[in-house]
């Protein structure tokens, strides 16, 4: 790879949480972990699913066992919103939290964020969509993801609905990243064949767009490619053997490895499509933007070629091709295929969205600029209508 392709002609800087656990059996150290950072009572936040299944339960076992005050916040949504984000934080005012514990897919995660800033800051959550806006320090933050693909655990953003709009928005902030993240493979062991699809596609989609992100940086590259191919590897077995434990942990790590890359690069044009059909449609968000990442790859290759040459060298182990559009165009083809294999649907249609908002999804999605801005090739909202209707 050429020193430019490697953008170590441009400054970057690199952040993640002060903390990385990685590794089966580690969410045991959650307790004594919290407890060592004089957390006395916690709230822990998880969906009504993962809170009555042994994932949510050992979590809160674990911090029991070291003598700590829990109080749960079950209640976390699908698509989660700002007005659940004030319930959860009344609890943890109520329950006098110092510590919030995040257990659960990536709806949790940035629920979790959101609590953990709103019990320390005035107002409404909606106050601080945009970059940087949170004036004061969260409570401390620690994240188990029990899902491969969101990588929230390590990013410092959050994502919301507004229900009066309908639109998702974005919360980013240093000071909702987690001060510990505590990757256990073991967690996702239980996860359904759909879910564990979906959120590896997730993580894929945000490795190959933080390598092709123009924020890039040398760091980032190594974290994505690295993400790529543990996704190409592993995605397929999680699926239909999950109880594997080589597969899972794989899958654990590209989910991690991806979150780094994108959470310092950037996400493109893919999320600014996704989320759309969350917002309308309720979607989940690894399952739109597996539908969407062949399409949006094809229209983004002219924007830097050599960059997809090497997403499918990766993920084809060498790509066959000697030009590097064709190559490029096999990477796209790849990841169409994984996919199809873990049985994903291919169009939009499939999951009942209606031909006639296209053009209103479209412009909503070309208002997302903060993603849209780190695509390689520019998008407007007649150029996101084409990529939808070749998605539907």
């Amino acid at each position: 790879m050429s020193c430019e392709m490697s953008n170590y002609h441009k400054p970057f800087n690199m952040n993640a949480p002060e903390k990385i656990i990685f590794g089966n059996g580690t969410a045991g150290q959650v307790g004594e972990l919290v407890k060592g950072m004089g957390g006395k009572s916690i709230l822990v936040v998880a969906d009504p699913v993962v809170a009555k299944i042994e994932a949510g339960q050992s979590v809160i076992e674990t911090l029991k066992a070291a003598g700590l005050k829990v109080s749960l916040f079950d209640q976390v949504e699908m698509e989660p919103c700002f007005e659940s984000v004030a319930s959860g934080v009344n609890l943890g005012r109520s329950c006098g939290a110092d510590v919030v514990v995040g257990v659960g897919g990536g709806s949790a995660l940035d629920s979790a964020k959101g609590i953990s800033a709103m019990i320390n800051n005035d107002g409404n959550l909606k106050d601080y969509v945009g970059i940087g806006l949170i004036p004061r320090p969260a409570l401390p933050l620690v994240l188990l993801p029990t899902t491969a693909g969101t990588g929230s655990e390590v990013t410092n953003i959050a994502i919301f609905t507004n229900k009066e709009s309908g639109v998702k928005s974005g919360v980013v902030s240093d000071y909702i990243r987690a001060r510990v993240a505590v990757v256990d493979p073991g967690l996702t062991v239980g996860l359904p064949a759909k879910p564990t699809a979906y959120s590896g596609m997730d993580a894929l989609c945000h490795a190959v767009e933080a390598y092709t992100s123009v924020n890039a940086n040398p760091l980032s590259d190594m974290y994505a490619l690295e993400a790529i191919r543990l996704v190409t590897e592993n995605l397929r077995t999680a699926v239909f053997q999950g109880v594997n434990v080589e597969a899972r942990t794989g899958m654990a790590a590209a989910s991690l490895y991806a979150g780094i890359a994108f959470g310092n690069a950037g996400v493109t044009a893919v999320h600014a499509l996704a989320y759309p059909l969350g917002a309308r449609y309720h979607v989940p968000h690894g399952l739109a933007n597996a539908i969407l990442l062949p399409a949006v790859m094809r229209h983004n290759l002219p924007g830097n070629l050599e960059r997809f040459a090497v997403v499918a060298d990766v993920i084809s182990a060498g790509a066959a091709a000697e030009m590097v559009r064709d190559k490029a165009l096999l990477g796209v083809e790849e990841v169409a295929a994984l996919s199809a294999d873990v049985g994903i649907p291919s169009r939009l249609r499939d999951l009942s969205v209606k031909e006639e908002d296209l053009a209103a999804m479209a412009d909503e999605a070309s208002h997302i600029s903060r993603l849209l801005a780190n695509n390689p090739r520019p998008m407007d909202s007649e150029a996101i209508r084409v990529v939808y209707e070749a998605c539907y």
